[in-house]
């Protein structure tokens, strides 16, 4: 009688961890069913499987494919375990960039670790302030993974602004409004609205190693702000190949193609 009762505990599970899978892999449009619940449920039938042929005395030579495969899950459950607890300290305070790289950095920690206030990045391009600010907070935090990147918009028209002096186009403090008014202002009856966006990403290791990759997204200048997601520049920027403005796209859209989404991607691979 026990052995039935966990036999039939074994097709349970199994039974639900599937379907689980599977509406996992369907929502995110992509092979993506191992999450710790699904192989904690798999384990689970394992085990039970394993207790009712020990109960039984029969069918034993099945504990040890239950066990071996059983071990294969073990091995996946604790290295995602091991990668969630991963750390990552970006050198931020905007809570929307920390929320944007958390969505496209699954599996990692996200922890915003301002840079000193101090700290001014007086670099000419995108790679200098990037490498400034993750300085800044590597030493605080050694044998962890540190982030920095420097990103703004470069328009054809006006010879590469706002470019570096993005955030602060129109002057201390930062003001998106100010920024976004000062650039349709610079705009204006200019029929060339080519732009892109420039991420630059400088990532320092457990090992004390410096890295930096660059992503790069190109569009154009919109005639008016639409759109009510994103932040800086996204009401106005529109991305080649799209009608809708950065604004109007999404998240998922926008951390697919922006230049931030790109070079994390390629940030991702270093962290490998």
């Amino acid at each position: 009688m026990l052995s039935q009762i966990l036999e039939f505990g074994m097709l349970i599970l199994f039974g639900f961890s599937w379907p689980f899978a599977i509406a996992r892999t369907l929502k995110a449009r992509r092979v993506d069913g191992k999450s710790p619940l699904f192989m904690m449920i798999v384990i689970a039938g394992y085990l039970c499987g394993i207790a009712a042929h020990l109960v039984e005395g029969t069918k034993l030579w099945l504990c040890w494919v239950y066990l071996f495969d059983m071990a294969l899950v073990a091995t996946d459950l604790t290295l995602y375990f091991h990668f969630a607890r991963r750390r990552l300290f970006v050198a931020t305070g905007n809570a929307h960039k920390v929320q944007e790289i958390a969505k496209i950095l699954t599996g990692v920690r996200v922890l915003p670790e301002p840079p000193p206030a101090e700290v001014e990045e007086t670099a000419p391009d995108f790679a200098g302030n990037a490498l400034i600010k993750v300085r800044s907070i590597a030493a605080k935090h050694p044998g962890e993974w540190c982030l920095a990147d420097d990103s703004g918009l470069v328009v054809d028209a006006l010879g590469g602004a706002p470019g570096v002096r993005s955030a602060r186009y129109a002057g201390e403090p930062s003001d998106t409004k100010k920024n976004n008014a000062l650039l349709m202002k610079n705009l204006e009856g200019v029929t060339d609205r080519r732009a892109h966006f420039v991420c630059t990403i400088a990532l320092v290791d457990p090992q004390g190693r410096e890295h930096v990759v660059e992503g790069r997204c190109d569009g154009r200048i919109a005639e008016s702000a639409a759109g009510t997601t994103g932040f800086g520049y996204d009401p106005l920027f529109v991305p080649d190949g799209f009608d809708r403005s950065f604004a109007e796209l999404g998240a998922d859209v926008k951390n697919r193609i922006s230049h931030r989404g790109r070079a994390l991607a390629e940030m991702r691979k270093l962290m490998a």
